[in-house]
């Protein structure tokens, strides 16, 4: 304020204040000064109590770091997909596990980049989720450094505000060595 007043210096800044009762408020005050001839003649501003801004912002970041606490303790493979089944985000605890790097899959359809069979597989279990609103499930094969290597995943719809369809995630898990070991007891 005191800059403001005696340089000119216009301010925007975030306060957090407690009220004569001790309560926590956030406040957003604005200092636009009013100069003449390099002089301030008067100060113009606003104070804007942003105290739900502020606290929702606080629990975004503790739900956002919840998610990454429970995605960091599990070992699967985690896709988001919007409504057109383009894949929006992941999480992979390993990257060696993915089929391409996420360069080459961010963006894009399973159609775009997995071999058909197991695109067509996902596409199927995609439509049945969206179909029914519950989550579908599936395994499929793919070659991933020179392995074979299984998958049991999972298709669950995601909704938006109002209820409509929003997207798609996709949980898989590697069932690489239950499809090994199923195979030796066969054999």
């Amino acid at each position: 304020v005191k800059e403001a007043i005696e340089k000119g210096t216009p301010y925007d800044l975030e306060l957090e204040l407690r009220t004569a009762t001790g309560a926590r408020k956030w406040v957003r005050t604005i200092c636009h000064p009013v100069v003449r001839e390099g002089r301030v003649l008067r100060v113009r501003g606003s104070i804007q109590d942003i105290t739900e801004r502020r606290e929702s912002e606080e629990a975004l970041r503790e739900s956002r770091e919840q998610l990454r606490s429970i995605l960091g303790s599990m070992d699967d493979l985690v896709f988001g997909l919007d409504a057109g089944g383009r894949i929006t985000g992941y999480y992979s605890p390993e990257t060696e596990e993915l089929y391409v790097p996420p360069e080459q899959f961010l963006g894009r359809t399973f159609a775009e980049v997995l071999p058909p069979d197991v695109a067509e597989a996902l596409q199927r279990t995609i439509e049945a989720a969206a179909a029914t609103g519950k989550a579908q499930h599936l395994e499929y094969a793919l070659d991933i450094g020179g392995a074979r290597m299984w998958w049991s995943g999972t298709v669950s719809p995601r909704r938006g505000p109002g209820g409509e369809l929003s997207g798609f995630t996709l949980v898989s898990r590697n069932i690489s060595d239950r499809k090994r070991a199923e195979e030796a007891l066969r054999g």
